[in-house]
């Protein structure tokens, strides 16, 4: 999984603003797709999560509307580690 992973999200991770992005929707994915939840969290409007989770979907031609797209995209960061690698990324009220 690592490997698919890096495949798919290697040009997001290579840029400080996918990052971001990818952060944003990581924190909206473990809130198990709330928009509020997840914008209270990282201090930013619903709407601005929404383009920012939108953006990522676009840049991986995934729909996170899809569960089977939004499991996947969930694993590939899982499998990075990556909520713990990222400093934005507090404790997850789930």
């Amino acid at each position: 999984m690592i490997d698919l992973a890096h495949a798919r999200l290697d040009a997001l991770l290579a840029d400080a603003h996918g990052c971001e992005l990818l952060e944003d929707t990581f924190v909206w994915l473990a809130h198990r797709g709330s928009w509020d939840r997840a914008a209270k969290q990282l201090g930013i409007h619903r709407h601005s999560l929404k383009l920012r989770v939108e953006t990522v979907a676009r840049s991986l031609s995934m729909s996170l509307d899809n569960f089977s797209d939004r499991a996947q995209l969930w694993s590939m960061l899982q499998s990075l580690d990556f909520g713990a690698r990222q400093s934005r990324v507090r404790s997850i009220v789930g």
